[in-house]
């Protein structure tokens, strides 16, 4: 066990960390490999948060359907209706501001008090995403030890790439998953209490995390059960999208605004806007998420054949067994449209314990065997996933500093490039 699992830049030289800073400051891009090449001696956690934060106020709206457009027209109306505090606390409150979701509405709110510049509020989604998910990198990497071994190494790639800094496009969810895993593998390492509180506290980030929050909870009641997950897990794939409507019937007994955000999710005109969406969707988009699940399936079968002596003393027994709970329930719940997000965050936990059993054990041959075969669909998954982030991020991304940007507009994605 671990005894911390933050941000903390503890041991680490003050000329180093000035060194990073201002190589940050005159090329972000570089700083950022820089430091993440000489991780154990650098001030990696804090360049990577201050490349988000970068990213952030660098992001380009590609497209007028995405989430960012939205955060960008309320942020704009906003700050020319001269909004008062009391209306949208009362809004907010109500659910017809946020439906639900606290943190994204109010931050843009305070934003929208000073400028209608989108730059500005991008900038501080990063900031808050980035806090943890710089934090869960570096909690992750002393979780393993310290220093990165070649075999644990795609599996810190794979935790990197499954919920990237570049979906800040869509902000309240995926800043909510990384809400939850910081809080998860936190309590899994120290037993912190404080770590449930803020696993619960991605409920007001985004309403939908009242479902792992539950299942986490769950969870601890199945626990003496918990062999029975890896059977629950494989069962799940012949359940998927199951006719489970009935179960909507519930729904008048919900809260209200409860009840008008899950209404809205399985509205049948939205259901059936996200079918047509996923047909249409590129193959190695549609495909991405089957391949890299197969492999994390076989690796799984793997780690129960030979080391399930050594998930237990691992410390990420339960972090490895939740992601199963997790993954198999969202299966059975794919019906609903958009419940499969939630695969990511078990992507990501499954993540993580492989990396620390790969870290602990990278002398065995079973180990290297693992890491050899996961290589091509772990690759291939993030090739797919850089694709993806290459329609949010600038060229004034890679090539401008924070002191340039300001006077230039994020309006060339890099995939227009290519």
């Amino acid at each position: 066990m671990t005894k911390s699992f933050s941000f903390s830049l503890q041991g680490l030289r003050r000329d180093k960390i000035v060194r990073d800073v201002v190589l940050f400051l005159v090329w972000p891009l570089f700083s950022l490999l820089y430091s993440a090449i000489n991780y154990r001696k650098s001030a990696f956690p804090l360049i990577l948060l201050f490349f988000i934060v970068f990213a952030g106020f660098t992001f380009v709206i590609s497209s007028e359907g995405i989430d960012a457009n939205f955060y960008k027209d309320t942020l704009v109306e906003w700050n020319q209706s001269d909004l008062k505090w009391a209306k949208f606390k009362e809004g907010l409150d109500e659910g017809d501001i946020g439906r639900g979701d606290y943190l994204q509405p109010t931050l843009t709110y305070i934003v929208s008090i000073f400028t209608s510049d989108y730059r500005v509020l991008f900038a501080f989604f990063g900031l808050i995403l980035g806090l943890f998910y710089s934090a869960n990198v570096k909690g992750l990497i002393e979780a393993g030890g310290g220093r990165i071994h070649m075999v644990a190494f795609p599996f810190l790639l794979l935790f990197l790439m499954v919920i990237p800094f570049w979906q800040i496009n869509g902000f309240r969810f995926w800043t909510a998953s990384h809400v939850f895993i910081f809080g998860m593998l936190g309590f899994s390492f120290t037993r912190s209490v404080s770590y449930l509180i803020i696993l619960a506290a991605s409920i007001l980030v985004h309403f939908s995390f009242l479902f792992p929050v539950g299942l986490y909870v769950a969870f601890f009641l199945i626990r003496r059960f918990q062999k029975l997950l890896p059977f629950f897990f494989l069962l799940s794939f012949l359940l998927q999208e199951i006719n489970i409507y009935g179960l909507l019937a519930i729904l008048p007994g919900l809260p209200a605004t409860l009840n008008a955000r899950i209404g809205d999710y399985v509205h049948p005109e939205y259901v059936q806007q996200v079918i047509e969406n996923r047909q249409e969707l590129v193959w190695f988009i549609k495909y991405k998420g089957l391949v890299i699940d197969v492999a994390i399936a076989l690796i799984i079968i793997i780690v129960l054949r030979f080391y399930r002596r050594q998930l237990r003393s691992s410390g990420v027994e339960p972090i490895f067994y939740f992601g199963m709970l997790l993954f198999g329930v969202t299966n059975v719940l794919m019906a609903f449209p958009s419940i499969g997000r939630f695969h990511s965050i078990s992507r990501m936990l499954f993540a993580a314990s492989f990396f620390v059993l790969c870290q602990q054990n990278y002398r065995s041959t079973i180990v290297k065997l693992i890491s050899i075969l996961s290589l091509a669909p772990i690759c291939f998954f993030c090739i797919v996933e850089l694709r993806i982030g290459l329609n949010y991020l600038g060229i004034n991304t890679f090539f401008l500093n924070p002191l340039l940007a300001p006077f230039f507009d994020n309006s060339i994605a890099l995939i227009d490039l290519f």
